[in-house]
């Protein structure tokens, strides 16, 4: 039997979210655990899985209580969120990460494969000569590129940077196997890291994919009246699922809003899934605009429940900039909602304009909003046996299982 870790640097095995946890999420899922013993580490947690039903409690509970209380602090008290994003704090923080990671790497000597999904992460297992080590990237870039989206002020932080810039690099560099998720993301991470040999046979493209049966048995059911979404007063209902983060342009879909309902009559509204460091500032600007009856968030819901509105709301609207391969586009096209997003990367490698979607023509508030009255006007179809044959889970774990056998 073989023995094979998982890693992320933060949170757990979640089927809820995009990026690495969701991926490890869907391999721990589909194991053949008769051959293998797999193990997660975290900073939030270290856990052995014993089957795949294990994934089907509640994870939140294998999360250090310290670690659980944190968070909690973080998105509800300004003082807290002050104090550790301070110089001092973080000095410290970035250390405790280190001894945390450091007093685990012994134990997997002996291992067969480390898998690491993000380069952070894989840093701490560089001197381990037994295991695979494959690293797998989700981040847009290096993870360190999208950091210093955070707006954290701190000089330590930003000095810090540099350390985490070369323990990426050295990753990089020093895995057996490095998988990205689409082209566009290997693009963006090979051009951070000045790395000009994009035909290295180190580097393998592994499309993530989505469980296609389990979106295509999901009932509605009274998903509109859950979230108190009254339809019938709009025009127009849009989903955006993104977090409240500068790349995913949701001030400019929430201004496309108001364009509609200033310059074309057109009362549309809009729902979105997440959360993050511009919440705030997002409620300002739909404040300023009167637009609280036409911009709902819900802030993060259960990915069951975006399948449903997915499947009860008219248009999914993505804007994003710098898109490796978003997961919740290859949900929307299953779900059959019309799909709608920026002409932007990993975008460009699911969507035919068109055919089974459309493209935003410019990431300006009137360019979505013209966009939106496009789409509207467009008969879009699905092309499942696109999705089955290269974008479905079932092909996604099959193509990582053959590389943990090589």
């Amino acid at each position: 039997m073989k023995k094979i870790l998982f890693t992320s640097f933060t949170g757990f095995p979640n089927p809820s979210i995009g990026g690495p946890n969701r991926i490890i999420y869907d391999l721990l899922k589909n194991l053949d655990y008769t051959k293998y013993e797999p193990y997660f580490l975290s900073y939030d947690m270290f856990k052995k899985y014993s089957s795949g039903e294990e994934l089907d409690l509640n994870q939140n509970k294998n999360i250090y209580a310290k670690r659980n209380l944190g968070y909690k602090l973080y998105d509800k008290i300004n003082l807290y969120r002050d104090i550790v994003t301070s110089d001092f704090y973080l000095k410290y923080h970035y250390h405790k990460k280190d001894k945390y990671f450091y007093n685990y790497t012994d134990k997997f000597r002996d291992f067969d494969i480390i898998h690491s999904h993000d380069s952070l992460s894989a840093y701490y297992f560089l001197n381990l000569k037994k295991p695979k080590k494959i690293l797998t990237i989700h981040s847009k870039g290096m993870q360190v590129s999208e950091m210093k989206e955070c707006n954290v002020k701190s000089n330590y932080f930003k000095d810090f940077m540099l350390e985490l810039s070369k323990r990426e690099m050295d990753a990089f560099l020093n895995f057996d196997l490095i998988t990205f998720p689409s082209n566009a993301a290997k693009e963006i991470f090979l051009k951070d890291v000045n790395f000009n040999d994009t035909k290295s046979e180190r580097i393998k493209i592994i499309c993530n994919g989505i469980d296609l049966e389990k979106i295509r048995n999901i009932e509605v059911n009274n998903v509109l009246e859950k979230y108190n979404i009254q339809k019938n007063k709009y025009d127009i209902t849009l989903l955006n699922v993104a977090q409240h983060v500068k790349p995913k342009n949701i001030d400019l879909i929430i201004r496309s809003i108001k364009s509609l309902r200033d310059e074309f009559n057109i009362r549309a509204l809009l729902v979105n899934i997440g959360e993050g460091y511009l919440t705030e500032d997002y409620k300002s600007l739909i404040n300023a605009n009167l637009l609280s009856e036409q911009v709902k968030f819900l802030g993060m819901i259960s990915n069951d429940d975006v399948i449903r509105l997915m499947k009860s709301l008219d248009i999914f609207i993505q804007a994003s900039e710098r898109v490796i391969f978003d997961l919740v586009v290859l949900e929307a096209l299953a779900s059959g909602i019309k799909v709608l997003v920026s002409n932007e990367g990993g975008n460009r490698e699911i969507i035919k304009d068109g055919v089974n979607g459309l493209f935003i023509k410019e990431l300006s508030q009137m360019g979505i909003a013209k966009s939106i009255i496009h789409v509207c006007n467009q008969a879009i179809k699905t092309d499942h046996n696109l999705l089955e044959q290269n974008y479905s889970t079932r092909q996604m774990v099959t193509e990582y299982f053959k590389i943990y056998l090589n």
